[in-house]
């Protein structure tokens, strides 16, 4: 009998000691913005996690991936007028070696003086070109005017080529000067490739 009591009694005090009326939830509302919150937190982490990644497993220096050389200067002739013009100065410069995947639209070219400044053309005007086997060319820079720096930084293709193009032993660099250097060797003139996209970094070819 005692025990019963005490029973009733003990469960008496465990309903009395619970709150009435006083339990509170998290509204709705606040919850549903509390979740979009933390998604768009993890979502930033993630996003800046991946492109990292990303970045730094793709970036190839590109003096693994490219090997220049040699490079003969030559005057500009009736067979070549559509990337050295009759009577300007050109170079023709050779790739030794190219990675699979290294694409002309990767590569920037510039002409710096041995002081390490950009080499003006001086008169006439200037370029570069990446001819093949066959003396056509596959892609060509936009035409550097005289009083500018002579450098390459886009290339328009020609028919049956693209940004997806890449460079192979097979192509050749071409480097017109303008009408005013008629012959381009021994001025202390250097080829300054510079890669971008999926390779970094320059290699570098000191002209004879």
């Amino acid at each position: 009998m005692f025990r019963g009591w005490e029973s009733r009694t003990a469960d008496r005090f465990r309903c009395a000691a619970l709150p009435r009326g006083r339990t509170r939830a998290v509204s709705p509302v606040i919850a549903a913005i509390l979740l979009v919150a933390i998604a768009v937190v993890l979502s930033a982490v993630l996003y800046v996690l991946v492109v990292g990644l990303a970045h730094s497993s793709s970036n190839v220096p590109l003096g693994t991936a490219l090997a220049l050389g040699p490079a003969d200067a030559l005057a500009g002739s009736a067979s070549t007028k559509s990337y050295c013009a009759q009577n300007h100065g050109c170079y023709e410069v050779s790739i030794a070696s190219a990675n699979p995947s290294l694409r002309i639209s990767d590569l920037d070219f510039a002409i710096q003086t041995n002081g390490g400044t950009d080499h003006l053309v001086t008169a006439g005007s200037g370029g570069f070109y990446i001819v093949n086997a066959e003396a056509k060319v596959v892609a060509s820079s936009p035409t550097v005017k005289a009083g500018h720096p002579l450098i390459a930084t886009s290339w328009t293709f020609a028919k049956g080529y693209s940004t997806s193009t890449v460079l192979t032993s097979e192509l050749s660099i071409w480097v017109e000067f303008g009408s005013a250097t008629k012959n381009p060797s021994n001025h202390g003139f250097v080829l300054v490739a510079s890669g971008n996209g999926a390779f970094e970094g320059t290699v570098t070819l000191p002209l004879p």
